[in-house]
C-alpha cells in the first residue's frame, strides 16, 4: 500500500486485490459481534467530522465506533466548526489531532482532502489516523469495503461477476471507489450505463472488461446492478443537471426483464427514484442490507487503524534523482556543435535545455515564468524542429537560458514535464551536463486544475501540491490528492 494507508483508509486506489481480499474477510468476521452489539472497551478517541451532510457513512461509523470501544466524538456539519468561518480543513484538523483524536474520520466538500490532512498531520508529528468518508466527487473506500463485502455475502465470491453500474457515474466517489477495487479481480466485468454528460472516466476501469451503453437493455447478464443517484451537488447548474436526471430508473419491469437471479444494490440516498419505490421491498433489492454491512466494515477499519496506530508519519515518496552525465570544457563542445552545423549559437555563461519534446516547451516557459512577449526581456531563446534520435519523433526543441542557472527544484519540475530532457550548465569556461532520473513525482510546484482540490482551497495545501507521472511526456499525470487526471501541459496553465 502507498502512503502509510496501513494506518489511514484513503483511497482504494492505494490497495492491491489481495489487500482487498483480506479487508473483506476480516469484515465478514465482524457481522456477529456487530449483531450480538458486542462491545469491546480501551482509552482511545474517535473524532467524525462530517462537514457534509450523511444519514448512513456517519450513523454506521459513529455505531462502528461505539463498538470498538471508542470515545466519540461526533462533529456535524460544517456549521458545526469554524470551517464556516472561512478556517482551513488543516487548522480544523489539527486542532482535533490535538484534542487527542486517535482516528479522524472526514467527510469534506474538497477533493483530496482527507489525504492531504494524514500528510499533513504526519508533517505536525500527530499520530492521528485518517479515515476518508468521502471527499467531493473523488473516493469513498470504506463504501467500497461494505459493498464487497455484500457481494460476498450474496455470491460467496469477488471473481466471475457481471456487476452493472447505472447513473451519474462521473461525479460518484462510490463507484470511483468500487472500479479501484476491483481492479484484478479475475472474471470481473462491468456494464456502464449512463448519459455520455456523466459516463466514467475511462482510468477507473483500466485493466476490466467492460461495456458502456445508455440503454438499461445492456444490463441482461448481469450478476448485480449497483444504481447510483445523479449529483444535483455536483453540477453547477440546473439546466445541466436537468438534462441527465431521471433517465434511467429501476422499477418493476426492468427488474422483471432482468431475471429472478440479478441482485440490486444502491448506495443510498435515492434521489429521484431511480430505483423506484415499488421495489424497495422486493427480495432482490438488498440495498438496505448493504447500508446495514457499513457497520462491521467499519469495525473492522477501525480496529485496523488501532492496531498501526504507532505507525510513524508516511514516507512521501521517492524524490528525483540528478545525475551529472558529463563534464567538459565549453570550448571543446561548441566546437563539435559547430561541426554538427547547429542552428544556433551556444552560450558562454547559462544553460541550455535540451531534448525536449514540442508539447512540452509551453508547460516548461510557464513554470519558469517567461510569456512569449517576454522571451527577449529574460534572455531566453526557444529553438524547435532539431534532429535528434534521442526522442521517437526524430525532432526536439531546446531553451537557451542566457546568464541564467536553474534551481534543484526548477529542474525536478521541468524533468517531470518532459522526462528526457537534459541539462547543460555552462560556467567557468566548463559545461556540466545533467539528467534526473526517476522523475515519477513532482512535489512543491505545478497547480491541480480541478476546481474542487483540496490545493486550491486550502492555503497550507496550496504549498505543497504534487503529483504523478508514470514517465512518458505525452501520458496523463494525476494529482496526488484529488486523483484526477489530466495533461501535464496544464500544470502550469495557469
Amino acid at each position: 500500500m502507498r502512503w502509510g494507508c496501513l494506518k489511514h483508509f484513503i483511497s482504494t486506489a492505494d490497495t492491491t486485490r489481495d489487500e482487498i481480499q483480506e479487508l473483506v474477510s476480516w469484515a465478514k468476521e465482524h457481522i456477529d459481534p456487530f449483531l450480538r452489539r458486542e462491545q469491546v472497551h480501551h482509552d482511545k478517541r474517535a473524532t467524525l467530522l462530517f462537514a457534509e451532510p450523511s444519514t448512513r457513512t456517519r450513523g454506521s461509523y459513529e455505531l462502528a465506533a461505539k463498538l470498538t470501544g471508542f470515545e466519540v466524538d461526533p462533529v456535524t456539519g460544517a456549521e458545526a466548526t469554524s470551517l464556516m468561518k472561512e478556517e482551513s480543513l488543516s487548522a480544523t484538523a489539527r486542532m482535533f489531532a490535538r484534542y487527542h483524536a486517535d482516528i479522524l474520520v472526514i467527510r469534506t466538500s474538497l477533493a483530496g482532502g482527507a489525504r492531504w490532512v494524514a500528510e499533513m498531520l504526519g508533517r505536525y508529528g500527530y499520530h492521528t489516523a485518517v479515515h476518508n468518508a468521502g471527499d467531493e466527487s473523488n473516493q469513498h473506500p470504506s463504501q467500497a469495503i461494505l459493498d464487497l463485502l455484500t457481494l460476498r455475502q450474496e455470491f460467496g465470491r469477488l471473481e466471475n461477476l457481471t456487476i452493472g453500474i447505472v447513473g451519474d457515474l462521473k461525479n460518484s466517489r462510490t463507484v470511483h471507489s468500487l472500479a479501484w477495487a476491483l481492479r484484478g479481480f479475475p472474471g470481473i466485468r462491468l456494464v456502464l450505463v449512463s448519459s455520455p454528460e456523466v459516463a466514467l472516466q475511462p482510468w477507473y476501469t483500466e485493466g476490466l472488461e467492460v461495456t458502456v451503453s445508455d440503454s438499461l437493455d445492456a444490463l441482461a447478464g448481469c450478476n448485480v446492478v449497483y444504481v447510483t443517484r445523479v449529483q444535483r451537488e455536483r453540477f453547477a447548474n440546473a439546466y445541466d443537471y436537468a438534462r441527465v436526471r431521471g433517465k434511467f430508473v429501476v422499477d418493476a419491469t426492468v427488474l422483471e426483464r432482468l431475471g429472478p437471479n440479478v441482485k440490486i444494490m444502491h448506495p443510498q440516498p435515492i434521489a429521484d427514484g431511480e430505483v423506484a419505490p415499488e421495489i424497495w421491498s422486493h427480495p432482490q433489492v438488498i440495498m438496505d442490507q448493504q447500508a446495514q454491512l457499513g457497520v462491521p466494515a467499519r469495525m473492522m477499519l477501525l480496529r485496523r487503524s488501532l492496531k498501526y496506530l504507532p505507525q510513524p508519519p508516511e514516507v512521501e515518496g521517492v524524490s528525483p534523482r540528478e545525475e551529472q552525465v558529463s563534464d567538459d570544457h565549453a570550448a571543446q563542445t561548441i566546437a563539435r556543435k559547430h561541426d554538427a552545423s547547429l542552428r544556433y549559437i551556444p552560450l558562454e555563461t547559462g544553460t541550455v535545455i535540451d531534448h525536449l519534446g514540442g508539447r512540452a516547451v509551453p508547460a516548461i516557459k510557464a513554470c519558469l515564468g517567461i510569456q512569449d512577449h517576454e522571451l527577449d526581456r529574460h534572455q531566453v531563446d526557444v529553438i524547435g524542429g532539431l534532429e535528434t534520435r534521442q526522442l521517437p519523433s526524430g525532432c526536439k526543441c531546446i531553451i537557451r537560458l542566457n546568464g541564467r542557472f536553474l534551481t534543484p527544484a526548477e529542474r525536478a519540475a521541468i524533468a517531470f514535464l518532459a522526462p528526457t530532457a537534459t541539462f547543460n550548465e555552462i560556467r567557468d569556461g566548463r559545461r556540466i551536463k545533467s539528467k534526473v532520473r526517476d522523475p515519477h513525482m513532482l512535489r512543491g510546484a505545478g497547480q491541480c486544475p480541478n476546481p474542487a482540490c483540496v490545493t486550491r482551497h486550502d492555503p497550507e495545501a496550496a504549498l505543497h501540491p504534487a503529483f504523478h507521472g508514470a514517465g512518458d511526456g505525452d501520458q496523463l499525470v494525476w494529482c496526488h490528492y484529488c486523483e484526477q487526471r489530466f495533461p501535464r501541459e496544464q500544470l502550469f496553465a495557469n
